[in-house]
């Protein structure tokens, strides 16, 4: 009797295969499939089975225009059918084999039981579960869970398998998650696409993506700096400038005040009161969580996270590394053998690294179901990797790891000076010297020694303090880093950021309190640049003028796009998880919110040439109104009136609405980086209004262009 192995995908139906050969078993390649003596092994294509559409609940199951009178609709069962092809909407033909064949090998005699290899994630739980509920499987199944896809591990894993019912929860969750966002993304883009004339994508995580992208701008565009006064000292002391800002802060009315604080500090000058140097050992960065890895790509080589996602994901299917759509930045205390197991392989290679049972790198606590991203006891060589960014993304991850076990310790002297003016105020100097690098041999960090100046306590320090103009900053747009931080737990404050407590975020996390997945924001964030809604320049998320449609539409309509609306939504699959709400009852939640919106009646302004008129200000050339399209501002004249336009993107830069609306009133952008010459060359200017009032350019001490 035979096992029939289910893979998720022909990646790892292929390593499924050596394992076996590894066993003893003779595989022999089929069509469609392998077998052995004990086995059957088949991959699946991911997803061979799709929701039903609206039309195919009803007799005639054809494809229709569109109308508000089919909505809200919500089935009494969801069915699945064969994925079908995008562009004829017809059933995939090769899809439709490979589930044929699959259910012929369940059903086959020799078939004693099934054994489920979907991804050990959600999304994979289901994906071979819908294939056996399809194929009407009566069989045990057993579920072969992998933390990465090298030979012993999956070894390992065959000989250990459970029951899969152990992934019941993860399963009711899983089609919970797809129930919803069915019923969510497919009642609310009909309702709203009718509505405004144009195709609006809505979704439970991508609309407030988007969101938050669109406030963000707003907020840079409404801000309005506001002057205030400090007293600033910059006076050399032995040849050293020492530059010291003291705590107090004037408004611009208090300049008197602000210069008799000034002459007071001067009078009484400075002194070095303390100076305490104290040996520090600085930790390393925590290893890799699949946002942590985006964050780094990002900022190192100007990765968007759905290239990371996809980088990573080729090595964990070619066995490099472990999974990768992983939230926690620790390894579970189970997998303190395994990761001995690697070290002691790296040694082999003549790397610094030896094994540390720390809690700050084993704690079971902040794990749900996958540990960090770590390499596997399948070291590559640099013929194994598909390209150069590939192999950057492995040395990441490899040098992450080493600099988590590295050998000798990161020991800086840390220096504290403390030099007072009087009693009235004591200032702080830090300085740092490096006593040995320890993992910042192995983990690139841009960071410099800061020497502090030769002083003794009781050293007179010259001061000159003078009152200085300041300006409050805006904040700044949503980097890769930032967004990612914001969408993992956006109810923490941005300047909590950084703390190294992350208890609380893992608690947060565990319940739910995310914006979409590890494993889902890479692509929907994707999907929304590919639907010209936002644009990620470099590092900078930026909205464009359909987004900001986009936004303004569903406002309009009633569709709650906010944090706590999208939370509340994603804390009930948490519910549903936990065993604390049945599918149906996390069903009826949803569908009461869809009914709510559409009961509304709201009416909206049609749209116009694909982008509802956004007037962002007054045409240069002949005073009329200039109008944010999906791919420019221009005057809405038209070509047959003034014709002034600026196009968007320009030089293959995305130009955001606010440094338009800054070229239309000051004749002149901010400093443009990042812009594109026919001939492939970056460069940066500023973009301005010229004489004849077109677009030009204007270059970092030149005139204009």
């Amino acid at each position: 009797m035979k096992k029939c192995i289910i893979c998720e995908k022909p990646s790892l139906a292929a390593n499924v295969c050596k394992a076996l050969q590894m066993m003893g078993e003779k595989v022999t390649r089929k069509d469609g499939y392998s077998e052995s003596t004990s086995y059957y092994v088949i991959p699946a294509f991911g997803h061979l089975f799709q929701l039903y559409d609206i039309e195919e609940y009803s007799s005639e199951g054809r494809p229709s225009k569109w109308s508000l009178d089919q909505l809200p609709f919500f089935p009494d069962q969801y069915q699945f059918s064969l994925k079908k092809d995008h562009k004829t909407k017809k059933v995939d033909s090769g899809v439709k084999k490979q589930f044929l064949l699959i259910k012929k090998l369940i059903q086959d005699n020799k078939t004693e039981a099934v054994v489920h290899c979907g991804d050990s994630d959600r999304e994979g739980e289901i994906i071979i579960r819908i294939i056996l509920e399809q194929a009407g499987n009566k069989k045990p199944v057993h579920r072969l869970w992998l933390p990465d896809q090298v030979e012993s591990t999956i070894i390992n894993g065959l000989s250990s398998l459970e029951l899969d019912s152990k992934y019941d929860n993860l399963a009711r969750e899983g089609y919970a998650r797809t129930y919803i966002d069915w019923a969510y993304g497919i009642n609310l883009t009909r309702y709203a696409s009718v509505k405004c004339d144009s195709l609006l994508k809505v979704g439970r995580v991508i609309s407030a993506i988007v969101k938050t992208i669109y406030d963000r701008e707003r907020e840079i565009e409404n801000f309005v700096p506001e002057k205030y006064l400090v007293i600033n000292s910059k006076a050399a002391t032995n040849g050293e400038t020492i530059d010291l800002t003291a705590k107090h802060q004037f408004k611009p009315q208090q300049r008197q005040a602000a210069k008799e604080l000034c002459d007071v500090y001067n009078t009484l000058g400075a002194v070095v009161t303390d100076i305490k140097t104290e040996r520090k050992i600085v930790g390393s960065p925590k290893l890799f969580s699949q946002s942590g890895l985006q964050n780094v790509l990002s900022k190192r080589f100007k990765f968007s996270p759905d290239k990371t996602l996809s980088l990573v994901q080729g090595l964990y299917e070619r066995g490099f590394v472990s999974y990768p759509r992983t939230p926690t930045e620790y390894l579970a205390t189970a997998e303190k053998g395994r990761v001995q197991a690697i070290l002691k392989l790296i040694q082999e290679k003549g790397h610094q690294v030896v094994f540390k049972d720390q809690k700050s790198i084993f704690d079971d606590r902040k794990i749900e179901s996958h540990s960090a991203i770590i390499p596997t006891i399948k070291l590559p060589t640099d013929k194994d990797f598909k390209s150069v960014d590939e192999k950057n993304c492995y040395a990441a991850i490899f040098n992450r790891f080493c600099a988590v076990f590295y050998q000798e310790d990161c020991v800086i002297d840390q220096t504290i000076m403390t030099i007072s003016v009087g009693e009235r105020e004591q200032f702080s100097l830090k300085g740092n010297v490096s006593v040995s690098k320890g993992w910042k041999l192995v983990e690139p960090i841009n960071e410099t020694e800061k020497m502090l100046p030769k002083f003794n306590v009781n050293d007179k320090v010259e001061v000159d303090f003078k009152p200085v103009e300041k300006f409050t900053q805006p904040k700044k747009h949503y980097t890769v880093e930032t967004l990612n931080s914001f969408l993992k737990n956006p109810f923490k404050d941005e300047s909590r950021q950084a703390e190294e407590n992350d208890d609380q975020d893992y608690q947060a996390l565990f319940d739910g309190l995310e914006i979409g997945t590890e494993a889902t924001r890479p692509s929907i964030i994707a999907g929304a640049i590919q639907s010209g809604y936002i644009a990620l320049d470099k590092t900078n998320y930026l909205i464009l003028p359909k987004g900001k449609y986009y936004v303004e539409c569903l406002e309009q309509l009633g569709i709650d796009m906010t944090k706590e609306k999208t939370v509340f939504l994603g804390k009930i699959l948490k519910d549903v998880y936990k065993g604390e709400l049945t599918i149906p009852e996390s069903l009826s939640v949803v569908y009461a919110e869809i009914t709510a919106i559409m009961k509304r009646q709201v009416g909206m302004e049609p749209m116009t040439g694909g982008s509802r008129k956004t007037e962002i200000g007054i045409c240069p050339r002949c005073g009329k109104k200039v109008i944010a399209y999906p791919k420019a501002y221009a005057c809405e004249s038209g070509k047959e009136g003034c014709g002034f336009v600026i196009f968007n993107p320009t030089a293959q830069k995305p130009i955001s609405i606010s440094q338009a609306k800054k070229l239309l009133e000051k004749g002149k952008t901010d400093l443009i980086k990042g812009l594109t010459a026919k001939s492939g060359k970056k460069f940066e200017a500023y973009l301005i209004l010229t004489p004849e009032k077109t677009i030009g350019f204007q270059f970092k001490n030149s005139k204009g262009k």
